[in-house]
């Protein structure tokens, strides 16, 4: 069918030996249905019972090959007749694993695998963090990350729930390590919640974290390791001096990313008066104190208020990151990012997206990461899997909207919940906003800030007379 093998390779030793290695590359008709764009890697192998670790070993071989090959599909064939299970129940969402079995007397047997295997794939459908080739846009702010890590400048990255932050904070982490910049992520929500102090289960969370990420690039330990399991803050404070002045001598930078940052935040608490916990202001300022004396470490917020770097007081201490750190937003995609990632991910499905069907995703969804990506996960469930070239117009999403909108309702609650509880000002706003729309107008003259974190989270976009309107998140309710 025009295809060819480019090249071929036996394995001589390995959980592969005695089996081969080929490149083959498609045919351009092929390779257009099926949004390949490079050779394709497949792994022929002798044996009549394929066992796990050779499929390791061939996803393994993959990964190695990734920068030339298709990076997410392989072709195995092994004279085992249960390959196709196998395969099916070892496999994962990141690879496309195809049992290269072929009956030489359909001619059309290649076109029915591959639509069986990689037309079946819905992309859009993510629930978690994405990095790497599931990553798309936000270059403008991973780079001005990426600076202000290389240049020791703390930063806050703010935005609403599932609007990408997380994602950006694993993308930008792959991509500091070739600048040898170890990345640390610790996530905050697990944290108890006040009255408790989690002052406590945080430094045994750093430590966790610094110590596991230290480990998995090789690097020096010692400092942290030697520390007990729940340090005082000054125990911490002085092992990381010391670690980061060791770590300084080889060349190696360290990236403290602490994400979900509203649950350190008096806002966040469930009791009706507020309790002060100044052991956690005090940690933080120990992070601010060790990040401000070593040349190689950078802190860098994320969550949903940006509270934690504009008030001035928390938990009845001064707060040693008010005005410290430089404020990012995460509002919706931009139109030609939203475009970029539908496209991108449609042709490794074998989607054509009309322009139609762009302008309606992105005009339904307001361009959030989520909202849109779940969106284009709804339609492609109602696209055809055994046809050859498949389409996404305009009309295929306009038929899928009622649905998604009932589907997406409750999660768009939960958002819009979560500001309200961590935004007290912004709140009330909201409820003027949608309570009586003409005098809006005065509530957010009154409060230029809390109405300005509306617009930077995108729920109020402006209009053309100087004016707000509500964002397409807040129209869904």
């Amino acid at each position: 069918m025009g295809s060819q093998v480019i090249r071929a390779e036996l394995v001589k030793k390995g959980p592969l030996a005695g089996g081969a290695k080929l490149r083959i590359r498609f045919s351009e008709a092929i390779e257009s249905a099926f949004g390949l764009t490079r050779e394709v890697l497949a792994i022929y192998l002798p044996y009549e019972d394929f066992q796990m670790r050779s499929y390791e070993a061939s996803v393994a071989e993959l990964n190695i090959s990734r920068g030339s090959v298709t990076p997410d599909v392989i072709l195995i064939w092994a004279p085992d007749e249960r390959l196709g299970p196998k395969l099916a129940e070892w496999g994962n969402l990141r690879t496309v694993s195809i049992p290269f079995q072929l009956d030489s007397a359909n001619s059309f047997g290649l076109i029915d695998l591959l639509q069986d295997h990689i037309h079946i794939r819905n992309l859009f459908e993510v629930t978690t963090p994405v990095s790497g080739a599931s990553f798309f846009g936000r270059r403008t702010v991973l780079q001005g990350l990426r600076n202000d890590v290389m240049a020791q400048r703390a930063t806050g990255i703010f935005g609403l729930r599932k609007a990408g932050k997380t994602s950006i904070l694993l993308e930008l982490s792959e991509e500091l390590l070739a600048d040898r910049v170890l990345p640390v992520l610790v996530d905050l929500e697990a944290l108890p919640s006040p009255p408790v102090d989690p002052t406590d289960d945080l430094l045994a969370l750093l430590r966790l974290r610094i110590v596991e990420s230290l480990k998995a690039q090789n690097l020096r330990v010692k400092e942290l390791a030697e520390l007990p399991d729940f340090p005082s803050t000054m125990q911490f404070k002085i092992a990381m001096q010391r670690l980061l002045r060791h770590l300084d001598s080889d060349g190696v930078r360290m990236l403290l990313m602490l994400d979900e940052v509203e649950y350190v935040t008096p806002n966040g608490q469930a009791t009706s008066a507020p309790v002060e916990l100044p052991r956690l202001a005090q940690l933080l300022a120990a992070l601010r104190s060790v990040t401000q004396e070593s040349t190689n470490l950078s802190l860098l917020l994320a969550g949903l208020t940006s509270s934690i770097v504009e008030s001035g007081t928390l938990h009845g201490r001064p707060n040693p990151f008010f005005s410290w750190a430089r404020k990012v937003y995460i509002g919706p995609l931009e139109q030609g990012e939203a475009a970029e990632l539908a496209l991108s991910l449609g042709r490794r499905m074998g989607i054509f997206i009309t322009e139609g069907a762009l302008e309606a995703l992105y005009e339904a969804s307001g361009g959030h990461a989520y909202l849109y990506r779940h969106l284009a996960s709804t339609v492609v469930k109602t696209l055809p899997v055994k046809q050859t070239n498949r389409t996404m117009g305009r009309r295929d999403v306009l038929l899928a909207l009622t649905g998604w909108r009932e589907e997406v309702h409750s999660h768009i609650v939960e958002m819009i919940r979560h500001v309200e509880k961590f935004y007290p000002a912004e709140s009330v706003l909201l409820d003027s906003l949608r309570s009586d729309p003409e005098l809006f107008p005065e509530f957010a003259a009154s409060d230029v800030q809390a109405t300005r974190h509306l617009v930077d989270l995108g729920l109020l976009e402006g209009t053309a007379v100087g004016g707000y309107r509500q964002a397409v998140l807040l129209e869904m309710l």
